[in-house]
């Protein structure tokens, strides 16, 4: 069963461990991992990494028909959640 499932991040066994956001379409699954502050994508075929970026308190992924992925960044003490748009 183990290898049914993609790797998307590592954490220990008695971690929170949530993946907060997932989108995709025909090409491409777009993934939130808030473990490593990104966003990871991956060819929807293959399930190989296309690419990634940096981003901080990654949350819920939405994808516009557009092809924009809208994120919602979660919020701190300090800093109000908001949402973010991506190309």
């Amino acid at each position: 069963m183990k290898a049914s499932f993609l790797v998307v991040s590592e954490v220990a066994d008695n971690a929170k461990a949530i993946i907060p956001g997932l989108c995709a379409d025909e090409k491409r699954l777009y993934v939130a991992d808030p473990h490593t502050s990104q966003i990871k994508v991956y060819d929807a075929e293959t399930m190989q990494p296309a690419a990634s970026w940096k981003v901080e308190r990654a949350g819920p992924l939405a994808l516009s028909p557009a092809h924009e992925i809208w994120m919602l960044q979660g919020k701190t003490a300090s800093t109000p959640a908001r949402l973010m748009r991506f190309n």
